[in-house]
C-alpha cells in the first residue's frame, strides 16, 4: 500500500522522520505529562528531547474493557483507536494535510502474540481512510 512503510524498533528509531506517534494513555502521560481522560485522546507535545516525535497522540483510555477480547473485538479497538488518533491530529494541525504518523503496536498496546488482528484493523483504517 503506497504511503505505508514497516519498520522495526523503538520509538525513536522508528520514528525518525514522522509526525507525532500514537501511544497508549499510560504510557503517554507517564513520560509526556498530562492526565488521561476518559474517551478522549489528547495531543501533547514531546519536550523531552528522547527521540520520539514532537507530538504524542495519548489514546484515550479504553472503558469497559474486556479481559480477552476475540478477534472481531481486536480488530475493532485498533480500528476505532487509530480513527480516533487521526481525528485528533486532524483537528490539532488541519494545515498538516499529509502527516507521517507512527503506529508502534507495542508503545499503542496493541501488541498481540498473533500481530494479524491488530493488522486487520490497521487495514481496516487504511482502506476506509482511502476511500
Amino acid at each position: 500500500m503506497t504511503g505505508v512503510e514497516f519498520r522495526v524498533g523503538s520509538v525513536p528509531e522508528t520514528g525518525v522522520d514522522c509526525d507525532a506517534v500514537i501511544l497508549n494513555p499510560a504510557l503517554a502521560h507517564e513520560r509526556y505529562g498530562g492526565i488521561p481522560r476518559s474517551g478522549e485522546v489528547q495531543v501533547l507535545i514531546n519536550r523531552n528531547e528522547d527521540g520520539a516525535p514532537e507530538i504524542i497522540l495519548a489514546a484515550a483510555p479504553v472503558t469497559g474493557a474486556v479481559a480477552a477480547p476475540d478477534d472481531a473485538q481486536t480488530e475493532e479497538f485498533v480500528y476505532r483507536l487509530l480513527g480516533s488518533c487521526v481525528t485528533a491530529f486532524r483537528e490539532h494541525f488541519p494545515d498538516r494535510t499529509h502527516p507521517r504518523l507512527l503506529v508502534h503496536l507495542e508503545g499503542a498496546a496493541i501488541d498481540r502474540p498473533d500481530a494479524a488482528l491488530p493488522a486487520r484493523g490497521v487495514l481496516r483504517f487504511l482502506q476506509e481512510a482511502r476511500g
